[in-house]
């Protein structure tokens, strides 16, 4: 009968502990920062790979419809670890970057361009020769 008494008691206890947790938890937020007035730049467009003859030396080139904004490009290999890994920043729409030793044959690649606000665009990717 006694140990009847100390888990009723242990029970009220425990509920009066969870209705102060709940009553008294974290207040409303409602004064978030303001939004930033940034603008996302466009996604590049007729991205492609190009390998010479005999080599491994490939060529990447995409193009962009409106590089007002655009501060430059990030190329990018895609489907090798579980996120993308930056492989160069430029800011033309081309880049030959040192010859790679082996063929790329099946890999994918993505370019993204980057504002002047600094805001990331949208990826496009395209498979090697």
């Amino acid at each position: 009968m006694r140990s009847t008494q100390i888990l009723k008691r242990a029970g009220l206890a425990a509920a009066c502990g969870v209705l102060v947790l709940v009553l008294g938890g974290c207040p409303k937020h409602e004064n978030f920062p303001a939004v930033l007035d940034v603008a996302v730049p466009p996604t590049p467009s007729n991205f492609s790979i190009t390998v010479a003859p005999s080599t491994t030396v490939y060529t990447f080139e995409w193009e962009i419809s409106d590089a007002t904004n655009v501060k430059g490009y990030r190329l990018y290999s895609v489907g090798l670890f579980a996120t993308p890994e930056l492989l160069a920043e430029t800011t033309a729409t081309q880049v030959t970057p040192p010859a790679f030793g082996y063929a790329l044959t099946g890999l994918q690649f993505g370019v993204s361009t980057v504002s002047t606000d600094n805001v990331e665009g949208a990826m496009t990717v395209t498979t090697a020769p």
